[in-house]
């Protein structure tokens, strides 16, 4: 009995053994690969196949193989064996018009099992007899040093072309491909990377045969980019405007330009030079205490460069957008009147509201002529709301944050306290400045415009929930100030700060208030529209911001289907949004 236990002890172990060997083999095993590529020429009616096999653990064996098989007519016609590396095989024995298949098949090792499996497998065709395979021809053309152009036409008497596409590689990445429509043309190629080699593939797909079958030859060309020339670059920096004097400091490089020849120009709306310095210092100081509306300041060079001279090249422009406060576009419910007249109707109150609500005027009088009564236009909706609807549509800092009347029957003489200081206009237009000459480019459209502010201001503001559960606790978030100095606000501080900008870009716009809220009316397009910064940038408590578009350029239709709640506006003022 001892004995016997003895062997079947000796049994199990061995089995484990086995076992445990097999498992690790089995795990161990790098099973092969095959990449093959064929390439028919037409011409010579010929086909030329090349396999990269990679046998690691010799799987390959006798009882094994690895093979490639052309067949035809479901008959093989070559049966060859593959060995580990490469292997390269030509078929110049082949029929014409006649479909042939190429099959690499062998074996996959996979759980202590042969399996057998298809490596590759293709289909072509053969060219028929007498046809003339079309001949590409190819010429390079010279665009520019990171820009390269070429052209093709095809030689191609039997009209047998069907498509011809490039594709362009830096080393093995593919950068660009497309289709050839049209002979002969430049097809240019931009945005190349400098000293880089590139390799161009140019493919021609062709007729082979009475049924259409077609088949694919590509030629081969390579060319390498060269280092850039530098232009001379100009930058402005550090820039100080008290409406008086605008100082800066001013940083030029003449890279591989020669004879180069700077001038600093001030120039207005309308682009006339309102005064030019050749600067011999890098602080330059102008004085723009006289002009009112925007003006830009442009650094100016000629200089020769790359073989050519180049005269009066504006190297750099940095805008000042002042923000005239007056309405500079009409409000279709609105007019400006002669306010020394006195009231001959109720309906005037309103626009004698305006005209003085927009020009910033923080103390006048209203005179009522006998037939009316001026207490109305106080004590009586809808008159009494007027003054706080005609401020949101006034540059925000015109905007009222009180308002104190002293009436009679005849006369009305109301006080204002603005919502800005003249301290705080300072500081918000040299900011707003800085950062529309930041997102902002001459190329941009309108509509590129308004989404430059929308999404600025969204990715630098950061609604303050506290504000809005505790007023106390507010600071500057009722106010444009919020977002640009402290990165927070409520609705009413992204409403105005979105207003301010827009308005410096000569934009139309205006806010909006519900009992609640406060966003933007834009115009664009020929119709106004709405837009709320607030609501496109949702509260995220984990986790990064979120930019949305759900509120951007919508109709009133498109609003309230999205909210009503926190959306409902007085439409005495605003009865024209589409």
């Amino acid at each position: 009995m001892k004995t016997l236990k003895i062997l079947l002890n000796a049994l199990v172990l061995v089995v484990v053994v086995l076992f445990a060997y097999e498992f690790i083999f089995n795990q161990a095993v790098e099973n092969i690969t095959v990449s093959c590529e064929d390439a028919y020429n037409g011409t010579l009616n010929e086909m030329t196949v090349i396999c990269d096999v990679q046998d690691p653990d010799s799987l390959i064996t006798t009882d094994h193989p690895l093979e490639l098989v052309l067949w035809h007519n479901d008959t093989s016609t070559e049966i060859i064996s593959l060995q580990n590396g490469s292997n390269t095989f030509l078929f110049d024995n082949l029929d014409y018009a006649t479909t042939y298949e190429i099959v690499v098949s062998g074996y996959t090792y996979i759980d202590d099992t042969y399996e057998s499996y298809a490596f590759y497998t293709n289909t072509f065709y053969t060219i028929t007899e007498g046809y003339n395979v079309p001949v590409l021809l190819y010429q390079e053309e010279t665009i520019g040093d990171l820009e390269f152009g070429f052209s093709v036409t095809v030689n191609d008497p039997d009209e047998l072309t069907n498509a011809i596409y490039y594709e362009l590689y830096d080393d093995n990445q593919l950068t660009d491909e497309g289709s050839i429509d049209s002979l002969g043309a430049i097809q240019q190629i931009d945005g190349l990377n400098e000293l880089t080699a590139y390799r161009l593939l140019l493919y021609v797909e062709y007729i082979v045969d009475i049924d259409n079958h077609t088949t694919t030859f590509d030629m081969l060309e390579t060319f390498v980019t060269l280092a850039t020339p530098e232009a001379p670059i100009a930058t402005i920096s550090n820039v100080t405007n008290d409406n008086a004097e605008i100082s800066f400091l001013l940083d030029t490089l003449d890279n591989d330009a020669t004879d180069v020849f700077y001038r600093v120009e001030l120039q207005d709306s309308d682009h006339n030079v309102l005064d030019s310095v050749v600067p011999d210092t890098s602080t330059i100081t102008f004085d723009v205490s006289l002009i009112t509306g925007d003006f830009t300041i442009n650094v100016i060079a000629s200089y020769d460069y790359d073989g050519a001279t180049y005269t009066d090249k504006v190297l750099y422009t940095y805008s000042v957008y002042n923000n005239e406060y007056a309405t500079f576009f009409n409000i279709p419910t609105l007019s400006k009147i002669d306010t020394s007249a006195p009231l001959t109707n109720y309906n005037q109150y309103k626009d004698y509201l305006y005209t003085y609500i927009d020009e910033g005027v923080t103390s006048f009088t209203i005179t009522c002529e006998a037939s009316l009564d001026c207490t109305t236009l106080v004590e009586q909706d809808p008159f009494s709301d007027l003054p706080f609807l005609i401020s949101d549509v006034v540059h925000p800092y015109h905007s009222l944050s009180q308002i104190g009347f002293s009436y009679t029957d005849e006369e009305i003489d109301i006080t204002t306290t603005l919502s800005y200081t003249q301290a705080e206009r300072d500081a918000i237009d040299s900011q707003v400045n800085t950062i529309l000459n930041t997102i902002i480019t001459e190329s941009m459209t309108p509509e590129d415009q308004i989404q430059a502010v929308h999404d600025y201001i969204i990715n630098n503001a950061e609604y303050d929930q506290t504000c809005y559960e505790n007023s106390q606790t507010c600071d500057n978030d009722h106010s444009a100030l919020g977002i640009l100095f402290d990165g927070n606000a409520v609705c009413e501080g992204y409403a105005h700060l979105t207003d301010i900008m827009l308005r410096a870009l000569r934009i139309k716009s205006f806010r909006i208030s519900s009992e609640t809220h406060q966003w933007n009316a834009v115009y664009i397009d020929d119709q106004w529209l709405h837009m709320d910064t607030t609501w496109d940038d949702p509260i995220v408590e984990h986790g990064p911001g979120v930019l949305r578009y759900d509120y951007y350029l919508i109709t009133t239709i498109e609003l309230h289907v999205l909210d009503t709640e926190s959306h409902t506006y007085d439409t005495t003022i605003i009865n024209y949004m589409n």
